[in-house]
């Protein structure tokens, strides 16, 4: 193959791939508008946008200064931001920001018959860490929410965030959420909840883009093999850690909160059992 002919070939192989990936996150956010629109239809038109987020009470009356005082911060990574809007905007394409909606249209796929998975607000995100809530829909209350990383970061960095959300659990008894969200008479509600248990899901870069090119991005309805192996791999962990935190120095409110997270997850296993054929027996 001559020179040219090789870099001809490469180039296609390439602009190909990125066309494949691209045909994902189209699907990703295709998906996403359709839990928008059914949970307009069934709990409310104003409470989540088509990117699956909340719509929180703080985000539509956001103090401009606050979002400068938070865009300052972001100088500390060096990136090349012209604003804070330019920030969200191009957060919308990396990695972290694509596995976070990945992640509440998994849980949705599977889990959506008893619980509510959305994203949180910009501000909850923001400022309290928290990027999924996972409501129960019998006693219309938040059982826990999500940390998601895609984590082939320095480190330092993914320590950091571990120690973080051990300090939120520890320290502060639990999450605090702004723009928390419950289902009472049939309607999502903003409503500001406080004792929540945080917890970690982390993927490498490589299972990241083994999801995103395994995903049946054609229906709510389908699931594939990697999305039920990915969900397997986050009810385990999120076992191991509620167990860890049980053991450590908590506080009453909390307790209680990790007990009832402790059967949603029960009931969790229970539905992944009924709904679909288990992989691979432990």
């Amino acid at each position: 193959m001559q020179p040219d002919e090789y870099f001809e070939d490469f180039r296609d192989k390439f602009q190909k791939n990125i066309r494949n990936e691209q045909k994902s996150i189209n699907g990703v956010d295709k998906l996403l508008k359709q839990i928008y629109e059914e949970f307009k239809d069934k709990y409310g038109s104003d409470i989540i946008n088509e990117d699956g987020c909340i719509i929180g009470a703080s985000q539509k009356t956001k103090n401009e200064e606050k979002q400068e005082e938070y865009f300052k911060l972001l100088d500390l990574w060096k990136e090349d931001w012209e604003s804070y809007e330019d920030f969200l905007k191009r957060k919308e394409t990396i990695n972290g920001t694509i596995w976070e909606k990945m992640t509440v249209i998994i849980l949705n796929k599977i889990l959506g018959e008893d619980f509510i998975i959305v994203h949180s607000s910009i501000n909850d995100d923001t400022y309290h860490s928290i990027d999924t809530l996972i409501i129960d829909k019998k006693t219309g209350e938040i059982v826990c929410t999500l940390d998601e990383v895609e984590t082939d970061l320095e480190k330092s960095i993914y320590y950091e965030k571990i120690r973080k959300l051990a300090k939120i659990n520890e320290k502060f008894g639990g999450a605090f959420i702004e723009d928390g969200l419950e289902l009472k008479d049939g309607k999502l509600i903003n409503k500001n909840i406080r004792n929540i248990p945080i917890y970690l899901f982390q993927i490498s870069e490589e299972d990241f883009e083994k999801v995103l090119a395994g995903m049946n991005i054609d229906s709510m309805e389908k699931v594939s093999d990697i999305e039920l192996e990915i969900f397997d791999e986050m009810i385990k962990s999120l076992e191991k850690q509620n167990n860890e935190l049980q053991k450590g120095k908590i506080s009453e409110n909390l307790q209680e909160k990790i007990e009832i997270f402790s059967k949603s997850l029960e009931t969790m296993k229970e539905i992944r059992k009924k709904k679909f054929q288990i992989i691979k027996e432990e």
